[in-house]
């Protein structure tokens, strides 16, 4: 399974640019996640106990 890129050139500039492609975004996500504003947090935690609600817009 390793030989298969063998034959592919520049075939070890995918794996540093995905690489560094998935640390940025899981970076963004989680600078997101702490950002976020809680009280959007809380109302997201809460939706799927509470049957009447529907996601609306930050008011």
């Amino acid at each position: 399974m390793r030989y298969i890129f063998n034959g592919v050139e520049g075939a070890e500039l995918f794996g540093i640019v995905s690489l560094v492609i998935f640390t940025l975004f899981f970076t963004g996500v989680i600078i997101w996640a702490f950002r976020a504003d809680k009280s959007f947090v809380n109302r997201m935690k809460n939706l799927p106990l509470d049957d009447n609600s529907t996601p609306t817009k930050k008011e």
